[in-house]
């Protein structure tokens, strides 16, 4: 069985699950490293107070004002700057042929 015109003309993404996953982990960490801090300063303290009073550790989750935007800035960067490379690569293999 013989390819077809289309697919020897259409190349592949070479872009990996590795990366996708890797971005993901990246973005979600900044996001959520308000939290992560919380949970961890709460429980070293043998859980004595109250996690979310603003007098507390419950102000580093105002962080997430600023960490979760941060995080879907992270993402999205990532998103496109693979599809512009994913681009460049296909209009260099044409100008190849």
């Amino acid at each position: 069985m013989s390819r077809s015109r289309t697919a020897a003309a259409t190349p592949k993404s070479r872009t990996t699950s590795s990366y996708w996953i890797l971005l993901t982990l990246l973005s979600g960490s900044v996001a959520l490293a308000p939290i992560a801090f919380v949970i961890v300063a709460y429980l070293s303290t043998g859980a004595s107070t109250n996690a979310f009073d603003e007098n507390g550790y419950g102000a580093a989750l105002w962080l997430l004002l600023i960490t979760v935007p941060t995080g879907i800035v992270i993402f999205a960067g990532g998103v496109l700057g693979r599809i512009a490379l994913e681009l460049v690569r296909s209009m260099s293999r044409r100008v190849r042929r």
